[in-house]
């Protein structure tokens, strides 16, 4: 059940849905615009597979490291201020997009677009771990991931709709959603959102210590592997050789986070009871099979059916990700903690430039089984970070007592 349990007293809860209705506005933003670039590329600019996944894996490499130095200046300077210049920036990235058809403009657009997406990211993650008591963030973390794919589930269509005619109007309506979005942050956030213990720490005390927590080293890993398989969404117009794979990429898109929607009731009842290794060993698993999947067909159909047993993957792997972070990170060191696993982003960068190459060498088949292989070794990291941590909250039990 949703909670809307407001409080005169407490503001809490309306900055916790700020952030959630928020997130549905910035990924339908993304995907009725950014997954039409791949199209833009191959049919318009004539690139090979390789080139393209250069392109797209490039707007990811700015984002491996602006995430975690954004949510340290907002560990230091307060989430409010980092996030409303994030936004804004951001806007003039998508009106610059609309008023361009410069190949290297858009390269170093796409970019940019990388890197405050990578700030928006953390920030709000760490904004909802500021502002809500630890029984009620496992579930808006849920929320912001079903919201995530809300926004998913519209962008396509709406992308799909644009494209026909125009595709740079979609560039112009997500520069002005953002710049609203930004307003309204300004309006709702507090002036002190910050941290709940502020850091006092320098960067570099703070990446000392980030590199010193060996959980999170792992769980980074473990994410950056996980996130090779999610660019496949990115990648996956490549896969489909049909003369109506535009229509066809939208739908599987769209199924994807319809998906999300219409199954997390079902698999939060299945995984209620089951341990974190457990539900990652499920998930990885679901998610591999699904990626295999990708390269078996072009019927649509079982596409489809594939693109939902990646999706069950995601449902388990995704949010439970955050909630990992949260539970490992020290209260002063939320933002960065939230940042530095903003590096797992580093497998959204090498998975389209891993496919384009596979494409090039290999047939659609095997080029799969590779990213499957590779994103199923993620389950090792995922237990070793989840290990590491067990024994360490042991010991601290172990000293206190």
């Amino acid at each position: 059940m949703l909670d809307f349990n407001f409080k005169k007293t407490d503001d809490s809860l309306l900055i916790a849905w700020l952030v959630i209705i928020g997130t549905v506005l910035v990924r339908a933003i993304t995907f009725m615009s950014l997954p039409f670039l791949t199209l833009y590329l191959a049919s318009s600019a004539g690139l090979s597979s390789v080139q393209i996944g250069f392109v797209l894996g490039s707007g990811w490499f700015l984002g491996i490291f602006g995430g975690f130095i954004g949510s340290y200046l907002s560990d230091k300077l307060g989430r409010k201020s980092v996030t409303i210049i994030t936004l804004v920036l951001w806007s003039i990235v998508f009106f610059t997009f609309y008023l361009t058809l410069n190949l290297y403009i858009i390269i170093l657009l796409n970019m940019l677009n990388g890197l405050f997406r990578s700030l928006y990211e953390p920030l709000s993650q760490a904004i909802l771990s500021d502002n809500l008591p630890n029984e009620k963030k496992l579930k808006f973390y849920k929320y912001r991931y079903t919201a995530a794919n809300i926004g998913a589930a519209i962008g396509p269509l709406i992308g799909a709709v644009l494209s026909t005619k125009n595709m740079s109007n979609s560039f112009l309506i997500a520069s002005i959603a953002l710049l609203i979005y930004a307003c309204l942050f300004a309006i709702i956030l507090p002036a002190q959102s910050k941290s709940l213990s502020v850091s006092n720490l320098s960067l570099p005390q703070t990446l000392y210590l980030l590199k010193k927590d060996t959980s999170l080293i792992f769980l980074i890993i473990a994410g950056s592997l996980v996130a090779i398989g999610v660019s496949q969404l990115d990648i996956l117009p490549l896969l489909l050789t049909s003369s109506d794979g535009k229509a066809v990429f939208a739908t599987l898109l769209s199924v994807n986070a319809i998906s999300v929607i219409v199954l997390q009731p079902f698999i939060n009842l299945f995984i209620k009871e089951k341990s974190e290794l457990k539900i990652m060993l499920n998930g990885v698993l679901l998610f591999t099979i699904g990626i295999i999947g990708f390269g078996s067909s072009q019927n649509l159909l079982v596409l489809i059916a594939f693109m939902i047993i990646f999706t069950m993957g995601e449902i388990m792997i995704l949010p439970l990700g955050s909630m990992l972070v949260d539970k490992i990170a020290p209260a002063h060191l939320k933002g960065a903690y939230f940042g530095a696993n903003n590096f797992r982003t580093s497998g959204n960068m090498i998975g389209p430039i891993l496919t384009g190459t596979f494409l090039n060498i290999f047939f659609n088949q095997l080029s799969m089984f590779f990213i499957a292989v590779i994103t199923f070794s993620s389950l090792f990291f995922y237990y070793k970070s989840i290990d590491l941590f067990s024994k360490k909250v042991e010991n601290s039990t172990k000293n206190v007592s």
